[in-house]
C-alpha cells in the first residue's frame, strides 16, 4: 500500500497503509527488543547483545540507502523504482528474519510469569525510580534529535553552503560509524557503567551540536570529520537505553513478580517518539515566529538565520546535556543489579532463556563476575 501505491491514492488509501506499517513495526520491534532482553540475564552481555543489535539493524539501514546506487540506472528512466525496490526489499527480507529468529531461539524452562498490559500498569511502572529516570532521559534525548533534525537541512545548505547531496551523506556517515563503534561503547559500557558511558554520550553529542556552529562556512573536511565524532556519540543514545531497560526489568520483576518486560520498551519507545513528535511542533512554531521562510532560502533576515543556528546547536546542546544529568541519577549498577539477580534467583526465578541468574561478585574494578558456581541447566 505505501511502497507501490498508484498514482491516483487517495488521503484514506495512504492513511491507511502507514497505520498498518506502523502498528506491524511496533509489535515486531517490542517482540524483538523483549527477546533481546531475555537472551541473558547478565549486565555485561547484555551490553552485547544490544551492540550487536545496533550494527545490523544499522546494517540494515545502510542496505536500503544504497538502492539509489545500486539501480542508477533504473532510477534514470523511472523515479518511483527506488522506491518500490525499497518495498520489495522488506517484503522479502523480513518474512526471512523474523522466520530465522523464531526457529532458532531456544525456548527455555522459564518461570511462568503472569502479563498485565492495563492502563493502571503502565503508570504502576513509573513507581520504580530507574524507570522514571530513564524515560526523562529519553525523551529530552528525542527531543534534542528532533529539533536538530527538523532544521537540519536548513543549517548546512543555507549557513553553512554544504551542497545537498553532501548532507544526505552525513547520514550514511553517521550509520558507518555507528556500525564500527557499538562494540566499543559495549566495552566501555561494561567498564564504567552504562548509566556513566550513557552519560559521557551525550555530553559528548552536545559537543558536537555546538562545534558545528564553528564550521567556516563550505569547508566539507570539518564536516565530514565532525560527522565521524558526531555518529560515535550518536551511537551511545540508540543503543544504550534498551540494554538499560533490560536492566530495569530485572529490578521491577523484583518489586513486582511480574515480567513487564514489553511494557517497559513499550514506554521506552513511546517516550522517545513522543520527544521527536513534539520537538516538530515546537521548532516550526519558532522559525514561523522568528520570521523564517524555507523558500528564501539565504535572503532569510540575519535574525532568522540566528534563530536556525541556535535551533541546530544551542538548543540540542543544553538538552542533552540534560538528558546527561538527568542519567547521572541513576542508580542501577553492575553491582546494584547483580544484588538484584541474587535475589532473583534466591526466588528461584530465571530468564527467558531458562538459566538461573548466577550469583555475581564485584571484582576489583567494580564490574559483575558471574561465578563459576553451578552449570547451567
Amino acid at each position: 500500500m505505501l511502497f507501490m501505491a498508484q498514482p491516483d491514492v487517495g488521503p484514506l488509501y495512504l492513511s491507511s497503509g502507514l497505520v498498518l506499517a506502523y502498528v506491524g513495526y511496533s509489535i515486531v520491534i517490542l517482540a524483538q527488543m523483549g527477546l533481546g532482553a531475555g537472551i541473558t540475564p547478565d549486565y555485561r552481555e547484555r551490553s552485547r547483545v544490544f551492540a550487536w543489535w545496533q550494527i545490523f539493524n544499522t546494517f540494515g539501514i545502510i542496505l536500503v540507502m544504497l538502492m539509489p546506487v545500486l539501480f542508477a540506472d533504473q532510477i534514470a528512466n523511472d523515479s518511483g523504482f527506488t522506491v518500490r525496490a525499497m518495498g520489495w526489499f522488506v517484503l522479502a527480507t523480513t518474512p526471512i528474519t523474523v522466520a530465522i529468529a523464531i526457529f532458532s531461539l531456544r525456548e527455555g524452562s522459564s518461570t511462568q510469569q503472569t502479563h498485565n498490559a492495563r492502563l493502571a500498569d503502565y503508570l504502576g511502572l513509573l513507581r520504580v525510580r530507574s524507570t522514571r529516570l530513564l524515560l526523562l532521559t529519553q525523551i529530552l534525548i528525542g527531543l534534542g534529535l528532533g529539533v536538530s533534525a527538523a532544521v537540519f537541512l536548513f543549517f548546512f545548505t543555507m549557513l553553512k553552503n554544504v551542497p545537498r547531496e553532501y548532507v544526505g551523506l552525513q547520514f550514511v556517515g553517521f550509520y558507518l560509524v555507528g556500525v564500527c563503534t557499538a562494540p566499543v561503547w559495549s566495552m566501555l559500557a561494561n567498564r564504567i557503567g552504562k548509566h556513566r558511558a550513557l552519560m559521557l554520550g551525550s555530553f559528548d553529542f552536545a559537543s558536537y551540536m555546538a562545534l558545528m556552529l564553528f564550521m567556516p562556512p563550505g569547508n566539507l573536511w570539518f564536516f565530514g570529520i565532525a560527522a565521524i565524532w558526531g555518529g560515535t556519540m550518536a551511537c551511545a543514545a540508540d543503543m544504550l537505553p534498551r540494554s538499560m531497560m533490560a536492566d530495569v526489568s530485572d529490578e521491577d520483576r523484583l518489586e513486582s513478580g511480574h515480567d513487564r518486560t514489553g511494557m517497559l520498551f513499550a514506554l521506552l519507545t513511546v517516550t522517545h517518539k513522543l520527544g521527536q513528535a513534539l520537538s516538530i511542533g515546537i521548532v516550526y512554531f519558532a522559525l514561523d515566529l522568528i520570521g523564517f521562510k524555507a523558500a528564501g532560502g539565504a535572503d532569510n533576515p540575519p535574525t532568522a538565520m540566528t534563530g536556525v543556528s541556535i535551533l541546530y546547536g544551542i538548543v540540542p546542546s543544553i538538552l542533552y546535556i540534560l538528558a546527561a544529568l538527568v542519567v547521572r541519577q541513576f542508580h542501577l549498577t553492575p553491582e546494584k543489579h547483580a544484588e538484584i539477580r541474587e535475589a532473583l534467583a534466591a526466588r528461584g526465578v530465571t530468564n527467558a532463556a531458562g538459566d538461573l541468574p548466577a550469583p555475581v561478585l564485584a571484582s576489583e574494578g567494580g564490574l559483575g563476575v558471574p561465578l563459576p558456581i553451578e552449570e547451567k541447566r
